[in-house]
């Protein structure tokens, strides 16, 4: 069973009350019939069911938004917890991509989802086999390129026979 901790999922209602705001209340009101939860009963550093939790707040949205929402955790994410960005040693698109396995891991369980397959200047190809739509999880790659200062990036995902997606992001090397 998936998990994902609380901060995670706050951030997720943060992101979405940001691109999206009138889908909030909609939105709320299924992750509490889903969940049980309610957004301020969330505890940051507790574990939830992914597919009751997050997932809900995303796959409540069109595409498009997923796509929004997506790009919008890592810098959300880098102004709640920059030490632990810091700690993680991203400093440009290529370490933050290598780093991304290892930021999954500390917001969501069963770890592992995410395996670098190769990694090069301009060049990051990555497997993901974790629970959250394919949408979004394009708009965290795209995210991740643009608060690292990427150039001209593209984020282009396959999915695979066993549900997985690689995605392959290239940008501009200067």
């Amino acid at each position: 069973m998936a998990e994902v901790k609380g901060a995670f999922i706050l951030m997720g209602i943060e992101t979405l009350e940001k691109v999206a705001k009138f889908k909030l209340n909609t939105v709320l009101e299924k992750l509490e019939e889903k969940s049980g939860l309610k957004r301020e009963t969330i505890k940051p550093d507790a574990w939830y069911k992914t597919e009751d939790t997050l997932c809900v707040i995303v796959e409540s949205c069109a595409p498009i938004t997923q796509t929004l929402m997506g790009r919008e955790i890592y810098p959300i994410f880098k102004v709640l917890d920059p030490e632990f960005l810091a700690a993680t040693g991203m400093t440009d698109p290529l370490s933050a991509l290598r780093g991304l396995p290892v930021i999954y891991d500390y917001a969501n369980k069963p770890r592992g989802a995410f395996k670098v397959l190769e990694a090069k200047p301009g060049y990051c190809k990555l497997k993901d086999s974790s629970a959250h739509a394919p949408n979004f999880m394009k708009g965290l790659h795209e995210g991740i390129l643009k608060i690292f200062g990427a150039k001209n990036f593209t984020v282009e995902h396959t999915i695979q026979a066993d549900g997985s997606r690689i995605f392959k992001d290239t940008w501009s090397v200067e």
